[in-house]
């Protein structure tokens, strides 16, 4: 139990530091580059529309179980 404990914080932490990098490089994009950032909005509302498309649909699943 202690081992699962462990292996989940574990993991926790290692995805905090590409989470960080991720933000400190979107604003270094948008402050330095905005017109190329403006180039790759499109990846941005592609991510958000994939999300939309999984989350709707749980959501209404566990509506209806409920």
């Amino acid at each position: 139990m202690n081992e699962e404990i462990f292996i989940n914080n574990k993991s926790q932490k290692s995805l905090l530091i590409p989470i960080l990098i991720g933000i400190f490089c979107g604003v270094l994009l948008g402050g330095f580059l905005p017109i190329w950032g403006k180039g790759i909005y499109f990846l941005g509302e592609l991510f958000i529309n994939a999300l939309l498309m999984l989350v709707i649909p749980l959501v209404i699943t566990s509506i209806i179980t409920v």
